[in-house]
């Protein structure tokens, strides 16, 4: 429950402070209300973080920040894409059932050419339906690859050392950028500062 909330903070830009329960535990038992509630807990919290020193803070800069905005945002465009696809096929299937379309196909230009070709043999409702649809893929995909060019563009300037890593390309190097939000919060050697390609600290924010 904590992190999806942990996660719309950040994505709201607002720096976030986790509190192990064992540090609340003092402010617990010290409220002047007995029991358990929700306001003697966040005051428990409240009081514990002004406390305790050097508690991990996790936070994204202003550029991390817009890698996570960026990369959130082309994952529900994605999302939305494939929900019209779905629906696409199903009125091309009811056109022609002998069409054949290949498995991830409507997402390249070449593939919709040809569909929005083959469409204009039909008349009718679901022929209708099927080009606005199809015209609508088009244009997620048109937004989609152009915020894969964003990321990759911030992803390069910001973290280039992830970059290097076997397997790690752009749009797996902006997800690590937004989740960890900033990973010298973490007490490892892992935690370090991110070296740019100067060799430079590098402020991921994540």
């Amino acid at each position: 429950m904590t992190r999806r909330l942990e996660s719309d903070l950040l994505r709201r830009g607002h720096a976030v402070v986790r509190v192990k329960t064992q540090l609340m535990a003092l402010h617990r038992r010290s409220a002047r209300q007995p029991g358990k509630s929700d306001p003697i807990d966040a005051h428990a919290v409240a009081m514990a973080a002004l406390r305790e020193e050097n508690l991990p803070i996790a936070q994204l800069d202003e550029p991390t920040r817009e890698v996570k905005l960026l990369s959130d945002h082309r994952r529900n465009l994605i999302c939305e894409r494939t929900k019209l696809i779905n629906r696409l096929r199903w009125h091309l299937h009811e056109l022609d059932p002998e069409l054949v379309i290949p498995v991830r196909g409507i997402r390249r230009y070449c593939v919709m050419d040809e569909l929005a070709e083959r469409l204009t043999a039909f008349t009718g409702v679901v022929a209708q339906i099927a080009r606005e649809l199809l015209d609508r893929c088009r244009q997620l995909t048109e937004q989609v690859n152009n915020l894969e060019r964003q990321i990759r563009d911030r992803v390069r300037r910001i973290a280039p050392s992830l970059l290097s890593i076997p397997g790690c390309g752009v749009l797996s190097a902006a997800v690590i950028i937004g989740e960890t939000a900033d990973a010298r919060r973490f007490h490892s050697k892992d935690g370090s500062p991110v070296m740019n390609v100067d060799g430079l600290p590098c402020d991921m924010g994540g």
